[in-house]
C-alpha cells in the first residue's frame, strides 16, 4: 500500500500551493536549491536545510535537521538546535522524528502547511499518479517516490 501526502500551504509565501509526495519517500524541506522542495529565499527564518519528511509504508513522520528556529507540528516545537552548537555537533539520534496524520499543520519557517494523507492500494498507483501529473492546475506541484524536481524560486 503506498501512502501519498499532500502538503497545502495555509501561510506565508507559497500560501495556496500544494505539493504531493508519494512513498515510500524522504524529503528534505529548506531554503537550499538542493531541497527537494525549496522554500523562498526571503524567508530567513528557515533554515537551508531545516528538516526531513519521511514516508514509509503507512507511515508518515517529520524530524527537524538541527534548524534555528525549529520546526512545529500544531503549534509545538518538535526540534531546534540548541543556540550555543553548531549542526555538526548534532547526531541524528538527537532528532527524533515526529509522527504526522492528516488534518495536521506543519510550520517551517513562516510557511505553514496543512496535512492530507491518504492510502493508495495497487500496482498502478505509480502510473495513475505520474500521468494526473499533467493535468494539475498551475499552483501544484506533484512528486511521485522521489521529490526531486521541485522548482526553486
Amino acid at each position: 500500500m503506498a501512502t501519498r501526502i499532500t502538503l497545502t500551504a495555509t501561510h506565508g509565501d507559497i500560501q495556496g500551493r500544494e505539493f504531493v509526495l508519494a512513498g515510500p519517500t524522504t524529503c528534505q524541506v529548506g531554503r537550499s536549491e538542493n531541497c527537494a522542495l525549496q522554500l523562498p529565499g526571503s524567508d530567513l527564518s528557515a533554515s537551508r536545510h531545516h528538516c526531513v519528511l519521511e514516508i514509509d509504508g503507512p507511515r508518515v513522520q517529520v524530524r527537524d535537521l538541527g534548524s534555528r528556529n525549529g520546526t512545529y507540528v500544531n503549534g509545538k516545537l518538535i526540534g531546534c538546535r540548541q543556540r550555543e552548537l553548531w549542526i555538526e555537533e548534532l547526531a541524528a539520534e538527537e532528532r527524533p522524528p515526529c509522527p504526522l496524520a492528516a488534518g495536521d499543520e506543519l510550520q517551517v519557517g513562516l510557511n505553514v502547511f496543512r496535512v492530507s494523507v491518504a492510502q493508495e492500494a495497487g500496482a498502478d498507483d505509480h502510473d495513475a499518479a505520474a500521468e494526473s501529473t499533467h493535468h494539475q492546475p498551475e499552483n501544484e506541484m506533484h512528486a511521485v517516490g522521489c521529490c526531486a524536481g521541485f522548482p526553486g524560486y
